[in-house]
């Protein structure tokens, strides 16, 4: 019995003992050599659709200078007197002229809604016109009436070019961008202001 008693003492001591002398940590060792691959893992689900994107398409807007509105000469379309104003700007490819979309908005008198060309409006009992063609390096813009000439006031110009690979993506017909105001167009193709 006494044995046992001395057993469990230097049992107990021995555990005080490793416990009490515990040394400094010391740095970690190498790294072991790597392992071998696992297999590849199974296909993961498919992420939600992006926010549309707008790397390609450009968007800018033109304010007059000196203003503070556009100056239009005096010209024709289609063989009728009109107002007549050119943009130009090398961002109009021949590319984009044939295969792309292009869209202009204009804004009377300093603010207000953004209104898309190929506008028409009756102010009064005259009928006024505005509208535009595009070729390669340039926007012309043409404004009248039945009567002749129209010199609208014009204060800001904002175009939108859309490239093919992108108006063509199957979200939407090209024919709808026409349809669609400034500020879908901003919304759909996430513009900056």
């Amino acid at each position: 019995m006494k044995t046992r008693s001395i057993s469990m003492y230097v049992v107990f001591l021995l555990i005080i003992f490793l416990f009490a002398c515990k040394g400094e940590q010391g740095d970690p060792g190498p790294a072991g050599p790597q392992g071998i691959q696992g297999d590849q893992g199974p296909q993961g689900d498919q992420g939600p659709q992006g926010e549309p994107g707008n790397a390609n398409v450009i968007n800018k807007t033109i304010i007059p200078d000196p203003g503070p509105y556009f100056t239009f000469t005096t010209g024709s379309y289609l063989g009728k007197a009109a107002g007549v104003l050119t943009i130009d700007d090398t961002d109009i490819t021949q590319e984009l002229v044939d295969t792309g979309v292009i869209l202009v908005y204009f804004q009377l008198f300093g603010s207000g809604p953004w209104y898309p060309m190929m506008f028409d409006y009756t102010s009064g009992s005259t009928t006024q016109i505005i509208t535009f063609t595009v070729d390669a390096g340039n926007i012309t813009i043409y404004a009248f009436t039945a009567t002749g000439v129209l010199s609208p006031g014009i204060s800001k110009l904002r175009y939108v070019l859309i490239p093919a690979s992108e108006s063509t993506g199957g979200r939407i017909a090209i024919q709808d961008y026409y349809d669609m105001s400034y500020e879908e167009i901003k919304a759909l193709f996430n513009l900056p202001e």
